[in-house]
C-alpha cells in the first residue's frame, strides 16, 4: 500500500503543478507508536530545510489518531521561537475524518479562513482521484460529488462559487 500511496501523492502533485512530495517513512495508522518527540523532531528537521513562513496542518480533532499526532507534533515543531520564519498555521478539514469527531468545543473544527478555490476545483477533484483506495461512492464524505459538493457549500456560505475551509491556529502579522 504505500508504494501506491506515494505513486498516488506523485501524480495528484504533477496534476496540481506542485513540487515532489517529502515521504517520511512512517507507516499509515501507526503514528501513535512512535514517541511524540520522534514526531516533532522529524518535522522541525524539514522546518529547518524548508523554512516555511505559512504550515496548513491536520485539525487536532479529528478522529483519525494519525491526524491527531501530526496536529501535535507540528504545534511542537513550529514554536514561535524568534529565529522562526514560520508565520501562519492553518489547519484543515479531512473529509470523514473531521466530521466524524466529537464535537465538542475543544475537537470541533470551526473554520475561520476561506480560499477560493473555484479555478482550482476541477484540479482538486482530478488529483484526489488517484488515491484510489480513498474514492467512495457517493453519499460517502469522500466521493468525488460530496467534496464538491462540500467546496461549493463551503463557498456559498462565504460569497464563492467554491472554497476550501481553514482554522487560523496562529498568525504572525
Amino acid at each position: 500500500m504505500g508504494q501506491k500511496i506515494e505513486d498516488w501523492s506523485r501524480q495528484s502533485a504533477d496534476i496540481l503543478g506542485i513540487s515532489e512530495p517529502v515521504f517520511l517513512g512512517f507507516p499509515d495508522q501507526k503514528l501513535d507508536t512512535y514517541s511524540a518527540l520522534e514526531i516533532a523532531q522529524t518535522l522541525e528537521k524539514l522546518i529547518r530545510d524548508y523554512q516555511p513562513e505559512l504550515i496548513f496542518t491536520h485539525h487536532g480533532g479529528d478522529i483519525n489518531r494519525d491526524h491527531q499526532v501530526v496536529f501535535d507534533a507540528t504545534l511542537v515543531a513550529s514554536r514561535p521561537l524568534p529565529a522562526s520564519k514560520i508565520r501562519t498555521i492553518y489547519t484543515y478539514e479531512t473529509i470523514s475524518s473531521t466530521e466524524w469527531s466529537v464535537t465538542d468545543y475543544y475537537s470541533k473544527f470551526s473554520a475561520t479562513a476561506f480560499f477560493d478555490v473555484t479555478a482550482t476545483l476541477d484540479l482538486k477533484l482530478r488529483a484526489f482521484s488517484k488515491y484510489v483506495s480513498e474514492v467512495k461512492d457517493f453519499p460517502h464524505p469522500r466521493s468525488l460529488e460530496a467534496i464538491e459538493i462540500r467546496a461549493k457549500d463551503w463557498g456559498a456560505r462565504v460569497g464563492m462559487r467554491a472554497a476550501e475551509a481553514f482554522q487560523l491556529v496562529r498568525m504572525l502579522i
